[in-house]
């Protein structure tokens, strides 16, 4: 409404449901904050009705918790090469979900950015995670990634402790992986999580370094063990100065610290021997392997 001098709007997100697509009142309610939040973006004052694109998002909603719920879901994962042996180190975990149409395995990128957009991030790491534990029983050293939803939540650390106690693991056995660009609470939120993992004597990897602004300041308060170099920079080693440079420089600040590195996305041969000639710890890439299943 709008009242003498002072403008006031008002803005709507409007749901729509089908019965069959399995979503639950809380989806349809995300659904129209969702709408909500476009319409005050386009201007406000204005419905938007969660329609199209959005809408078939919401779908995926009830497919991912119904694969959480009864086995839809899949363990993958990609080794991780120790420069100096050749032989593989650790491996990264991934998510696979069995489509329910034609039963193929989804990668994560197609559904992930939904479950993290609409609130089960956290139960798809919770996933991971209770995986990689089994895994680390068995002495497999394991990386798992974890989403910003996770950086907050207490029950998972909670989860790990609890299992490494039973089981006797090793700890170490276990990284947790934060992307650069994920790594957005205030610092505060984020260091009471890494000081959990610490305390627990598991690793901390800052994955896709480089893409993001903040990697001086989480190095600088934060226990991370080990750096991700990005793909980016890792493909212009041998053709661009700058890029090399990035890298050593990269290099020479983990080992500084203490820290192991990691080149991500390493597929062409040629590039081994520089990285061995930097310094690079590890590396993973298709090179090495494609991501399989576990």
């Amino acid at each position: 409404e709008r009242s003498g001098a002072a403008a006031r709007t008002a803005s709507a997100g409007i749901a729509l449901v089908e019965s069959d697509m399995g979503v639950s009142a809380a989806d349809l309610i995300t659904a129209a904050d969702i709408a909500l939040h476009q319409a005050k973006e386009a201007g406000r004052d204005r419905a938007l009705v969660f329609t199209g694109e959005d809408r078939n998002r919401l779908e995926w909603v009830g497919h991912v918790r119904h694969a959480i719920a009864h086995g839809g879901l899949v363990l993958y994962s990609q080794p991780i090469i120790d420069m100096a042996t050749g032989l593989a180190c650790a491996e990264e975990l991934l998510v696979r979900m069995t489509d329910p149409v034609s039963g193929r395995p989804i990668a994560a990128g197609e559904f992930v950015p939904t479950a993290e957009r609409l609130g089960l991030a956290r139960n798809l790491d919770r996933w991971v995670v209770s995986k990689a534990l089994d895994l680390i029983r068995t002495g497999r050293r394991v990386s798992a990634n974890i989403s910003a939803a996770t950086i907050s939540d207490r029950a998972l650390t909670e989860m790990v402790a609890t299992s490494l106690a039973e089981s006797r693991a090793d700890p170490a056995l276990l990284t947790f992986e934060i992307t650069e660009t994920t790594a957005t609470p205030a610092i505060e939120s984020l260091r009471d999580f890494t000081d959990r993992v610490e305390a627990l004597g598991c690793g901390l990897s800052l994955d896709d370094v480089g893409t993001g602004f903040g990697s001086l300041t989480y190095l600088r308060h934060l226990p991370f063990t080990e750096l991700k170099i990005d793909m980016q920079f890792v493909h212009g080693v041998i053709e661009s100065a700058a890029d090399r440079k990035i890298v050593e420089s990269l290099v020479a600040l983990a080992r500084g610290l203490g820290m192991r590195t990691v080149a991500e996305g390493v597929e062409d041969r040629a590039l081994v021997e520089p990285l061995r000639e930097i310094g690079v710890t590890c590396a993973q890439g298709y090179l090495f392997g494609r991501p399989g299943p576990v």
